[in-house]
């Protein structure tokens, strides 16, 4: 192979760094101009988020200490508990267990075998597991919905709030006033309702809920 086709093998290498690297520039231009102009936006997203993990392990957690103390495993419409069973044992008992049972093919402890050979044998109450060392223990954990909105229309009922008139601008400038103010609705829904426009929400449920009330009354 000629040194000129591994030259321009080469260059081509070049070109395609270069237009990578051009395109990485921009891509980071145009992001940092997109952070500056949804600063607010980003800001609720990250709010958002912390706050959605926070309530969802509130009610995780609520749901595990209601089947605790009555077995109930569906609570309510779109939170369930689900039982789990991990396999526990000691370490250095099973260790040893292993060792006097060299046809087990455990001479040198596994613990992710271990753990999974010990769940099947007692799942299915092997007798040659029968004397192995640890127990199954109950893991209850609580899994929500994936889509809350089949049981709270919460979000048709946002949606009707901020809609946007549906009048046709008379002018570029009504237009322009008619943008801006759907930016203002736009930053208004994402960085947070207000507590008046969450119980208008609230009110708009076809059942009753009382925003004031004590969110641990229930449990």
């Amino acid at each position: 192979m000629s040194t000129i086709y591994l030259t321009n093998e080469l260059l081509d290498v070049a070109v395609l760094r270069t237009l990578l690297a051009e395109a990485k520039a921009l891509l980071a231009r145009r992001q940092a101009r997109f952070e500056e102009e949804n600063t607010a936006l980003l800001q609720a997203m990250k709010d958002r988020t912390a706050a959605l993990a926070e309530a969802e392990a509130r009610v995780k957690a609520h749901a595990v200490e209601h089947y605790e103390a009555t077995g109930e495993k569906k609570p309510c419409d779109g939170l369930e508990v689900k039982l789990y069973h991990l396999p526990t044992y000691d370490k250095i008992n099973a260790t040893q267990w292993a060792q006097d049972h060299p046809e087990k093919g455990l001479l040198v402890l596994d613990e992710a075998l271990y753990k999974k050979l010990l769940k099947v044998a007692r799942e299915n109450k092997l007798p040659d597991w029968a004397d192995a060392p640890g127990e199954l223990v109950e893991d209850p954990r609580a899994q929500i919905a994936s889509d809350l909105n089949k049981i709270f229309p919460i979000e048709e009922i946002a949606k009707a709030l901020y809609a946007p008139e549906d009048e046709e601008p008379a002018n570029d400038a009504e237009a322009e006033a008619a943008e801006a103010d759907q930016d203002h609705i736009d930053e208004q829904k994402w960085s947070g309702l207000i507590a008046s426009e969450t119980n208008e929400i609230r009110r708009g449920l076809p059942f009753a809920v009382d925003s004031d009330s004590d969110s641990e009354a229930g449990w």
